[in-house]
């Protein structure tokens, strides 16, 4: 039942050319745990079984902590994106917007907000079940062999659902983002490299460039995890992959990598027919690059700050609470000694994401690690197994299934951060406001609400479709704003496509002015140049939102 594999840092030799008549994907080779007293096929119905059971017990957490509809930040705007089929902030995101498209028509309840919160759930609880599968394949060095089934299968679950509920991953698993899917991507990366350790062939190559184009078509900051695996994959399969060096195979991984970048063509085809929402204008080849590229955000990239690696740590801290840190450390110190190869991958994937997201100056550049959570879910596995293979024959079993109190632990302790069954406060702020407003009004705005909320609630409720929101910024850095803005209120006089930015504040007093004899104007943000031509009159609306209606002094 048991089978000794070979330490990690050796690659193996003499594999057959031809693969074995099992799924390339779910064979059970050397290398990779069985079930005690099973055949191969009941291996892998029992392992798939309890990666069912992993995913299950994941969504049936998220579903506690699902909130009810639109939420706050981003939210508003993927919403929208997928509602009308738009394009969203750089880069675009293309992946997302057609998946959640496909699955909120599959989905017969909730409202659309709901439903790709849904969407976020279930892709990362998919990602969680697919995890433990790449964790129980996973080449760990010859010492792990002395565990038996019933240690090894309980610590791949802890690993995995403690990954699956870490703070930072299941807050945006339970939202409409990107993250969710991020994660899955990542995990579907690890699985293939996992297999290409268990047995080098071309096929993987192919599935490997495929989910490499994948993952870059919905967040570029899965490129990064790309070194350690190409590293880890020369280092342990060099020989093999000279010999499966071809022509046949490259043009064949080529054809896979462009097949998995096919979703960009959306953001063209989109921007062509003018949708309600479109950030980019991307029907030309330079506005098309600046959007996917990020452009707009390359500025925020500040480089390494000593300060911000004690925020990195707090995040492994807040992920993986009190002495399980520990066993991150000890997975790392247990891989130097025996499987560096292995640490090569795992430490690689999860320091160069770290180092990304210490350097990029953005709110929510935590979140941009959720692509390293697979790989530091695998570290933590193996530091997990190799405190289990230090214990006493008797204690093994009972410390791993002791260990699932861990995940268990994270979501009781976070539980109230993470619990937005009830969150409805965005939806109702917004229509509060709305409803406060005539239904020919300008809008002034500065910041993410009103504005991205406010797409959800008009362009897919159909609430106020005729209130006009000029904001600050994101018209002058974004021309299609206003184009749209232009074309859907031709009775207002707005700033010029092409407007600088430097030249915002001039436009918007500008537009004011003018407007005034127009329609009714209002504004959500102050700025000092207003009150010297401007008298401002509050309007009570909800708590926590401002709105004056302007008047000339």
């Amino acid at each position: 039942q048991m089978v000794v594999d070979r330490p990690q840092d050796v690659p193996p030799a003499d594999l057959p050319d031809q693969a074995p008549p099992e799924s390339v994907w779910m064979t059970f080779e050397p290398g990779c745990w069985t079930m005690a007293g099973m055949s191969g096929a009941r291996a892998q119905r029992a392992q798939l079984w309890v990666a069912l059971g992993t995913a299950v017990t994941t969504l049936a957490v998220f579903g506690r902590w699902l909130p009810p509809g639109l939420t706050g930040k981003d939210a508003g705007d993927f919403v929208t994106a997928v509602g009308v089929l738009g394009v969203p902030h750089p880069t675009g995101y293309p992946l997302y917007c057609l998946l959640g498209k496909a699955f909120s028509l599959l989905v017969p309840w909730g409202n659309l907000a709901h439903r790709l919160c849904l969407f976020s759930a279930v892709t990362t609880s998919v990602g969680v079940g697919l995890l433990y599968l790449a964790l129980v394949r996973m080449r760990l060095p010859a010492t792990a062999s002395g565990l038996s089934d019933a240690a090894r299968t309980p610590l791949a679950v802890a690993s995995a659902l403690l990954v699956g509920v870490a703070p930072t991953l299941a807050s945006q698993s339970i939202i409409p983002e990107v993250y969710a899917l991020l994660f899955l991507q990542a995990v579907l990366l690890l699985w293939h490299t996992v297999a290409w350790a268990q047995r080098p062939r071309a096929g993987i190559v192919v599935g490997l460039a495929f989910v490499t184009g994948l993952g870059l078509s919905n967040h570029l900051t899965f490129g990064l995890l790309l070194p350690g695996v190409l590293a880890y994959g020369a280092w342990i399969g060099w020989t093999e992959l000279r010999r499966l060096a071809s022509w046949r195979v490259f043009l064949g991984a080529l054809g896979a990598f462009a097949a998995g970048l096919l979703p960009y063509l959306y953001l063209p085809l989109r921007s062509r027919v003018d949708p309600p929402l479109d950030w980019a204008g991307a029907d030309n080849v330079s506005a098309f690059w600046r959007h996917v590229t990020g452009a707009a955000y390359q500025p925020k990239w500040a480089g390494f700050e000593l300060e911000a690696l004690w925020r990195h740590l707090g995040f492994l801290g807040d992920n993986f609470p009190g002495p399980l840190s520990l066993v991150l450390l000890v997975g790392a110190v247990w891989l130097v000694a025996r499987g560096r190869a292995l640490l090569l991958l795992l430490g690689g994937c999860a320091l160069t994401v770290g180092y990304f997201a210490i350097g990029y100056q953005v709110v929510d550049s935590e979140y941009m690690q959720t692509g390293a959570l697979p790989f530091l879910g695998a570290l933590f596995f193996a530091g997990a197994v190799a405190l289990a293979g230090w214990l006493p024959g008797r204690w093994r079993n009972a410390a791993a299934w002791l260990l699932l109190l861990a995940p268990l632990g994270s979501v009781f302790l976070h539980n109230a951060e993470l619990d937005r069954s009830a969150d409805d406060r965005t939806y109702r702020r917004v229509h509060a406001l709305l409803d406060g407003l005539p239904a020919d009004a300008l809008v002034i705005t500065s910041g993410d609400f009103p504005i991205i909320p406010a797409w959800y609630a008009q362009m897919i409720e159909g609430t106020s479709p005729r209130v006009a929101f000029l904001h600050d910024s994101l018209p002058f850095r974004y021309p299609p704003f206003l184009e749209e803005l232009r074309r859907r209120r031709p009775d207002l006089h707005l700033p010029q496509p092409g407007t600088r930015l430097e030249e915002a504040l001039y436009a918007l007093i500008l537009a004011m002015d003018v407007n005034l004899d127009r329609v009714p104007v209002y504004t959500t943000a102050m700025h000092a140049s207003f009150h010297q031509r401007f008298v401002f009159d509050e309007i009570p609306v909800m708590p926590g939102s401002r709105l004056w209606r302007v008047r000339r002094r």
